[in-house]
């Protein structure tokens, strides 16, 4: 890894981190409150998770909404771009070669811009942790962290195992016209895939050909389930096969510079 080229990363991107950042912890905030802001429309809601207004039911439709609708739609905007700016438009435009003239070696590169990538989506998920710990105990009182950082960190290596594909193909179809088809297309499958089988109670069984759709929020979050630590192993082994594959396959790969 190349901490001169994470830096470099930092100052060239650090806008488009501090926007995905933000608009996620806004969208977060705005879910959390919403039944300080209008209780009486919010109340109507809670027939999704089945309780009374309490501290606890709060957080449930919250982890609920914000996990299951805002972080795969939204995030999938911004983990796509990331992706693509990161290795598929630099050898596009032929701007790797700069940093190829320098002693980085290509698994570096790869290795350097994976890296950043993770600790990106990484610090958003972080963020909204943290976020969640002081909006609830502010606004709401006491409850379970331990269940509500369980749902972040599983929903933090979901996002992370998808994010990564669209990585992978940015590394596999770099500088080709293939390269934005698959960049997009498998995100953009995953979320219909998810948001129809939410729609339609028929057609339920389309949430299990997207990882969005392997693991239960309200479970996790509630305690129902001891899952959490499969789906977790199951999300790293993938992130973590796929960061493999990255850099071996970039490594070898014919490119035009």
């Amino acid at each position: 890894m190349s901490k001169a080229l994470f830096k470099s990363l930092v100052k060239r991107y650090w806008v488009l981190w501090a926007i995905f950042a933000g608009l996620m912890t806004f969208y977060f905030t705005v879910v959390a409150l919403a039944f300080v802001f209008d209780p009486g429309a919010m109340n109507d809601s809670m027939g999704l998770v089945g309780a009374d207004i309490d501290t606890a039911s709060v957080v449930v439709f919250t982890g609920f909404t914000f996990f299951d609708f805002v972080v795969p739609i939204y995030g999938t905007v911004f983990y796509v771009i990331f992706a693509v700016l990161l290795v598929h438009r630099t050898v596009f435009n032929n701007s790797i070669s700069a940093f190829l003239s320098t002693p980085l070696s290509r698994k570096n590169y790869v290795v350097t811009t994976a890296v950043f990538f993770i600790t990106v989506i990484f610090s958003v998920f972080l963020l909204q942790f943290v976020v969640g710990i002081v909006v609830f105990l502010a606004a709401y009182g006491s409850f379970n962290v331990l269940n509500f950082g369980l749902l972040v960190l599983v929903s933090f290596l979901c996002t992370l195992a998808i994010a990564m594909m669209c990585y992978f193909c940015s590394c596999v179809f770099a500088g080709s016209s293939k390269a934005m088809g698959f960049i997009v297309g498998i995100p953009i499958v995953c979320v219909l895939l998810l948001m129809i089988s939410q729609m339609v109670p028929a057609v339920d069984f389309l949430r299990y050909l997207t990882p969005y759709g392997w693991f239960d929020s309200i479970e996790i979050i509630t305690g129902a389930s001891n899952l959490w630590w499969l789906w977790s192993l199951i999300y790293a082994a993938i992130s973590g096969v796929l960061f493999f594959l990255s850099v071996v396959i970039f490594k070898r790969k014919q490119l035009s510079i």
